[in-house]
């Protein structure tokens, strides 16, 4: 039979065990309560520097979007034309002349008139002296040995002036031109043979510097 105070002891001993399991729940729940928290926290701990990285990047993208400055464009300068000197016009010219068929430019025989083949020569040669400045133009007249030295003389003198004043008449500036006789004096060839006298019957063109 069951004394009154067995019982007492039992009830005791039962409240005990009570305590002991409220105990180890709530312990059960406080260290899972402790736990969670750790969690968030180190959570938060890894978002901040993830923030502070992408503020970081913000901030650098931000600083390098610096306005490009306006170039202004330098304007080109174009030097002026410069003019040829007198020598560059004079040799220019001579160049020229020295192109042209100049044994074509004959005349009849003893005389001063100039042949149709020989006008044709004189039109290409007044193209080229069209405009010409700064310049003198010599209009040498040769002839060949035959007959009197003194009638070659005045012979290739009126043949330069023939040709200059046919030059002229094209509208060749008159002071470009000095017509100089030479006569025989100046042969380019023998004058035994017809061919020879024929190369030494000639006008010849000397451009200088004026």
């Amino acid at each position: 039979m069951t004394t009154p105070e067995s019982e007492k002891r039992a009830r005791s001993i039962l409240w005990l065990l009570v305590v002991l399991l409220l105990a180890v729940v709530a312990a059960f729940l406080v260290f899972r309560w402790l736990d969670d928290n750790s969690i968030a926290g180190e959570a938060a701990s890894a978002a901040t520097p993830t923030q502070a990285s992408a503020t970081t990047t913000t901030v650098a993208l931000t600083a390098t979007a610096v306005p490009t400055p306006t170039v202004v464009p330098t304007p080109t300068v174009v030097p002026a034309p410069v003019a040829p000197t007198a020598e560059a016009v004079a040799g220019q010219t001579q160049d020229a002349l020295d192109l042209l068929d100049l044994p074509k430019i004959t005349f009849e025989t003893g005389s001063t008139n100039i042949t149709a083949e020989g006008q044709s020569v004189l039109d290409e040669a007044a193209a080229i002296l069209d405009g010409v400045t700064g310049a003198a133009v010599e209009v040498g007249g040769h002839t060949d040995s035959q007959g009197p030295e003194g009638s070659n003389l005045s012979l290739s003198q009126g043949r330069a002036e023939a040709v200059m004043a046919y030059l002229v008449a094209q509208d060749v500036d008159a002071t470009l031109l000095t017509g100089v006789g030479y006569g025989e004096a100046q042969p380019v060839a023998d004058n035994a043979t017809a061919e020879g006298r024929r190369q030494n019957r000639r006008i010849e063109f000397t451009v200088t510097v004026a």
